[in-house]
């Protein structure tokens, strides 16, 4: 959390996916605070924010230096492995994530200490 620049009364939270704010949209205007939890970003989608501050006579300054972020993809539900059904193979499935352009698989035979390959 930031302090307040002085003579602010609010602040607006500008985003875009790509470096250039002149792209980029408010989403969200008025904050009274110094801290915005942006819970509209999708997973896996890097952000770029800047923010602006309003005084009482609503002059908007200018954009702040930018900072990017991007927010957690889930772990993968629903995992299921077959128990002895096919003499040649173990089918490994998932449900899928939102957000997610591919998936590691990890396997662990018991045997060495405790890698995963």
């Amino acid at each position: 959390m930031l302090s307040p620049v002085g003579g602010t009364v609010t602040y607006n939270v500008l985003r875009h996916t790509t470096f250039d704010p002149g792209y980029a949209s408010i989403i969200v205007s008025g904050l009274t605070t110094t801290n915005y939890e942006d819970s509209t970003a999708s997973p896996g989608v890097r952000y770029y924010y800047w923010v602006q501050s309003v005084n009482s006579y609503g002059y908007v300054g200018t954009n702040s230096a930018y900072d990017g972020g991007y927010r957690r993809l889930a772990a993968p539900s629903g995992l299921f492995a077959s128990d002895g059904e096919y003499t040649n193979k173990v089918l490994v499935g998932w449900a899928s994530v939102d957000g997610a352009a591919s998936y590691n698989v990890y396997r662990y035979n018991g045997s060495s200490g405790g890698d995963c390959q």
